[in-house]
């Protein structure tokens, strides 16, 4: 997953690319989109559009995740993140790959909230927590799908 990303500053929609069911293309945009409070809207909207005279409602091109409630798998449009899930959180990104680049997961974390340390002795106490690829002794090292999934959910 290359960490090409585009601007969010000014946005307030991120159109993505899903599939039929609606659920989102897992894109660095799609989850910096996320993570910047962007609501997500299926990118049909923008064929739907180009067909017709008028704006459709962004309303009814939702994208979707899935949960589990009360045992059971449901689709459930996204909402725009408005709280920092990751405030108070203190982490320390070890040996992450070209998959998972540090300039994406550092800047969710951040934008989440977190703060990112470079060394591991400052990534100690409650709520801290490495982040990497590689086993580190003495340490539970959380791997990047981690960060992805909250953002995701």
């Amino acid at each position: 997953m290359a960490c090409n990303t585009i601007s969010f500053i000014n946005a307030e929609l991120l159109f993505v690319k899903c599939y039929k069911d609606g659920v989102p293309t897992l894109t660095a945009n799609f989850y910096l989109g996320r993570a910047y409070g962007l609501q997500v809207v299926n990118a049909s909207y923008l064929a739907v559009w180009e067909k017709g005279e008028d704006m459709p409602d962004p309303a009814d091109f939702p994208a979707y995740g899935f949960y589990q409630i009360e045992g059971k798998r449901r689709k459930i449009p996204l909402k725009p993140i408005t709280k920092p899930l990751m405030s108070g959180g203190t982490f320390c990104l070890i040996n992450l790959t070209e998959e998972y680049p540090e300039t994406l997961i550092g800047e969710l974390i951040i934008q989440l909230g977190g703060k990112v340390v470079l060394e591991v002795e400052d990534c100690r106490g409650e709520n801290s927590f490495c982040i990497g690829e590689t086993h580190l002794e003495g340490r539970d090292v959380y791997k990047p799908d981690w960060i992805l999934d909250i953002v995701q959910q």
